[in-house]
């Protein structure tokens, strides 16, 4: 959990969420810090109540973190995202090559290009 001292004005409100698009993927994530884009259900009679429209998995410092599909080509381990893919390099990248076609969460250092240093992963399934 990271402290909140330092911050002058600080404003915490309780949201119910609705997250049956992603609940499945979201409880693999238990433990990461995860960024939520909520929207207001129309209709509630709460005005705290959202819907989870999407999510992303918020990586530590001068990393990035992409959700993508695993995929073997050739000698190389290929995360395919949406508009592109990156190379995957590093030590973990070689655990990666049993999960082809499996949705996956990767984060780590670009490494120039569409080369990505694998620093962590999170496999959501097929």
């Amino acid at each position: 959990m990271r402290s909140l001292s330092g911050f002058s004005n600080i404003l915490i409100a309780v949201f119910l969420l609705t997250v049956a698009s992603c609940a499945s993927a979201l409880s693999l994530l238990d433990g990461y810090d995860v960024r939520l884009t909520c929207t207001g259900i129309p209709g509630k009679s709460s005005e705290r109540d959202a819907r989870v429209e999407n999510y992303a998995i918020v990586p530590p410092d001068g990393m990035i973190a992409v959700l993508g599909s695993i995929a073997i080509a050739g000698e190389s381990i290929i995360l395919n995202i949406d508009g592109g893919s990156y190379r995957l390099n590093g030590p973990l990248t070689a655990a990666l090559e049993t999960f082809g076609d499996h949705r996956t969460w990767v984060w780590g250092t670009p490494g120039g290009g569409d080369i990505l240093k694998v620093s962590g992963y999170e496999v959501l399934g097929p």
